[in-house]
């Protein structure tokens, strides 16, 4: 349930900007980042064959919730609305800097 930290009332609206939103977000995609640095270490001694399938399991988990799962307000389709709040901006410099993470981890 995503609150809207002015009235503290829960919000009807998914396309509404709140910090519960992308928070949860971040958190998610944080979870899978996690998941796939302790298989990657829990798989060190495999082969490459093997790791490279790994990879790209989770390059597509994290691809696929990066796709359905990103709030409109963070996606870079959207064009930033004057009427959201000024931290959206930073947000989604925040969500591409994970996105570039990702792409880092996933490429060794």
């Amino acid at each position: 349930m995503d609150l809207n930290e002015d009235t503290m009332l829960p919000t009807k609206d998914d396309n509404i900007p709140t910090f519960t939103l992308v928070a949860r977000y971040f958190f998610d995609y944080a979870g899978l980042l996690l998941d796939f640095h302790n298989t990657m270490l829990a798989n060190s001694d495999a082969d490459d064959a093997s790791r490279y399938v790994m990879i790209l399991k989770f390059d597509g988990d994290l691809r696929a919730t990066c796709a359905e799962k990103v709030p409109q307000c963070l996606s870079p389709r959207m064009p930033l609305q004057p009427h959201w709040p000024k931290w959206v901006k930073w947000a989604r410099r925040c969500s591409w800097s994970v996105l570039e993470m990702m792409q880092a981890l996933t490429s060794l």
